[in-house]
């Protein structure tokens, strides 16, 4: 077989992989708390709103691409997720097109070519590659699509995808200019890339830079880096500057992003956000404006502050933070440090362990039998940056999908020097190892369908409950989010109300589609206290509730709670949720 057959084989195994995927997601209504963020952000930005849509958390490039694509098309309720699914794919596919520039100049590295000014193919001369053509292109695919189906997954309403496809793409000029003969506008393409990666997400500000470092040093003496890579510097500070400039007169300093101090406050000072019990949080400082606890027992918290979107915690969590600064423990940070190296422990270790002993035997073959690999291009650049990535997120947070496209430059990396091993070692250990993490990729990946088909099918249970107690599949008493919505509405609730909510606020994904706002809440730990208690008792939360500007109220009621015996209440339709309205002059008909 061919290699262009082989390829296009792959291609059409993945892009199938993805669509089904896809058509899922679509089928359940897939969406998650942070995709809501997204799109509310989107939202503002296409109505002219710029305040909400300028967010120090959330950054704006997915939000503007999905919220511009509802704008355009303006779908029904039911269609507005599936929507979004299905860009979702077409950065998928962005994606899959950028990883094939990546892994087309790792293949002319690897094959021991340099690319001519014109960017040609490999030239004939050089060492013979480790991996034969359709065996290196093969690896690169499989370790792609489990990566972005694995890690990333593809039906999460997250910008991860697109940060792939920059990532991707600028590890390709990278490799470039590593080989030599780059052009300006591979300089420039890189600069852009890394800029247009920060404005999907602002963790690649910082590995921006890293980057554009290892950029300078792949050509062996600083000055000479320095100067060739200034056009790749450029390109960066104008795509990345203008939101740069907007965040930091935000918030009154130089700033690129506030995720980092929230994300430490939250995982490694581990605040209770979005609720705590005093104004004062122990060594982070004074809230200027926290959530405000208005009764207790059950607890009833108020957001009555500027801030938009289903739930204002969610949608801005660096308005209800301010004021607050990380506090640097060790014992906190060494702690955050082991949950990272737990994490990569379980990543290289265990779920791709079998990959990571064959790569090391085979380097400890090549260098048993006299092999000395030299970095004289840029694939070992890539490697590094992947390092650098890890090292960042072990200080705060780290979780697949921020990773995984760095996992990919990570091997991509390290596979490209096995070229350097082919003249000491027999010819058939490469070829065989390039099998065995082939078939090891592919097996994760056949390992994951199999089991989303066993839960599609029945023979698995679908996982529908959260912590919380909430349900948010399609499936069980709690109905699709578009099927509660729609019950809402034939309740009485109209488009854009202010609502009080008893449940967990952020899988509350109806809110969205009804453009409603929580500005009170009961959490489900707390939802049988208000049931169980008194009238009285229950008739002075509701007041709360009206005071805070609500004008209804929706209950998400599981058998734990039982069914509400207040009177007023009625039933949304044949979901588990209830409403009461609020407003007196409807209450008293």
């Amino acid at each position: 077989m061919t290699l262009p057959a082989v390829r296009n084989l792959w291609r059409v195994g993945i892009l199938g992989l993805a669509a089904g995927h896809t058509a899922v997601a679509c089928a359940q209504q897939s969406m998650n708390a942070d995709g809501l963020n997204y799109l509310t952000l989107g939202q503002a930005f296409w109505r002219g709103d710029w305040a909400p849509a300028l967010n120090g958390i959330w950054s704006p490039l997915y939000g503007v691409i999905a919220g511009g694509v509802l704008a355009l098309l303006d779908p029904p309720t039911e269609l507005v997720f599936p929507t979004v699914q299905v860009v979702n794919f077409f950065i998928f596919v962005l994606s899959l097109v950028c990883f094939e520039s990546l892994w087309g100049e790792l293949w002319t590295v690897a094959s021991g070519g340099r690319r001519d000014g014109k960017g040609g193919g490999p030239a004939p001369e050089g060492p013979a590659p480790a991996l034969p053509s359709w065996l290196w292109w093969s690896t690169g695919y499989a370790l792609f699509v489990w990566a972005a189906l694995a890690l990333v997954e593809i039906w999460s309403v997250t910008p991860d995808m697109l940060i792939a496809a920059m990532v991707y793409l600028a590890g390709s000029r990278m490799v470039r200019i590593g080989a030599g003969g780059a052009r300006t506008r591979t300089y420039l393409a890189l600069g852009a890339a890394l800029g247009v990666g920060y404005l999907a997400k602002a963790p690649l500000f910082p590995l921006g830079w890293v980057a554009l470092a290892l950029t300078v040093l792949v050509h062996g003496r600083v000055l000479l880096g320095l100067r060739k890579s200034m056009p790749a510097v450029l390109a960066f500070v104008l795509v990345s500057g203008p939101l740069v400039a907007a965040i930091s007169v935000r918030e009154g300093r130089i700033a690129f992003s506030e995720a980092s101090r929230f994300t430490y406050l939250k995982h490694v000072n581990r605040i209770p956000f979005p609720h705590w019990r005093t104004g004062v949080v122990e060594g982070v400082g004074v809230p200027e404006h926290p959530p405000r606890q208005v009764h207790s027992e059950p607890d009833v918290f108020v957001y009555d502050g500027p801030v938009g979107g289903p739930y204002p915690p969610s949608t801005d969590p660096d308005y209800w933070t301010e004021g607050l600064t990380p506090r640097f423990d060790v014992a906190e940070q060494l702690n955050e440090v082991a949950n990272g190296l737990a994490f990569y422990f379980g990543l290289f270790f265990r779920t791709q362990g079998p990959i990571l002993a064959i790569v090391l035997l085979v380097f400890a073959a090549g260098l048993a039998s006299g092999a000395r690999p030299e970095a004289r291009d840029g694939a070992w650049s890539l490697a590094v940056w992947a390092i650098a990535c890890f090292g960042m997120y072990s200080l705060v947070f780290v979780t697949e999908r921020y990773v995984a496209p760095f996992v990919v430059l990570f091997w991509a990396g390290l596979l490209s020097y096995w070229r350097a091993f082919t003249p000491h070692l027999p010819t058939a250990l490469p070829r065989a190892a390039g099998i065995l993490v082939v078939f090891f990729l592919v097996a994760n990946v056949l390992a994951l369908n199999v089991e989303g088909v066993a839960a599609l099918t029945g023979m698995r249970p679908p996982v529908e409950v959260e912590a919380r107690g909430q349900f948010t599949g399609t499936r069980g008493a709690f109905g699709s989010p578009p099927t509660v919505a729609e019950s809402l509405r034939s309740a009485g609730l109209a488009t854009g109300e202010d609502i009080a909510y008893i449940g967990y606020s952020y899988t509350a994904l109806w809110a969205y589609l009804l453009d409603a706002r929580i500005v009170a809440e009961i959490w489900p730990e707390q939802a049988s206290a208000f049931w169980e208690a008194p009238a009285e008792e229950r008739d002075e939360v509701l007041n709360r509730f009206r005071d805070a500007g609500a004008s209804w109220a929706v209950a998400g009621v599981t058998p734990e709670t039982g069914p509400p015996e207040t009177e007023g209440w009625r039933r949304a339709g044949s979901t588990a949720y209830w409403v009461l309205p609020l407003n007196r002059r409807e209450e008293s008909r």
